[in-house]
């Protein structure tokens, strides 16, 4: 696999865990509607779990993002 390969499938990647992210948000906002329509009044822990797995994502998408600038600015020096 050459270093086109790796970089292509890198944005392949990224792009897949956006949407996971976004997938993310949906089911969140979702669990605090069903939560007021059932009157609660804390936060659900899904909500609390799946906000925390979206932002790991994130995390992860920053330092695939990161590296993959590092690299171009290594090959550019």
């Amino acid at each position: 696999m050459g270093q086109n390969d790796t970089e292509e499938s890198l944005r392949e990647i990224i792009f897949q865990l956006r949407n996971i992210t976004e997938r993310l948000d949906e089911l969140s906002f979702d669990s605090l509607r069903v939560a007021v329509r059932e009157g609660m009044t804390k936060r659900p822990e899904m909500d609390k779990r799946l906000v925390k797995v979206r932002n790991q994502i994130l995390k992860t998408i920053r330092l695939l993002e990161s590296n993959a600038i590092t690299e171009e600015s290594d090959e550019e020096d």
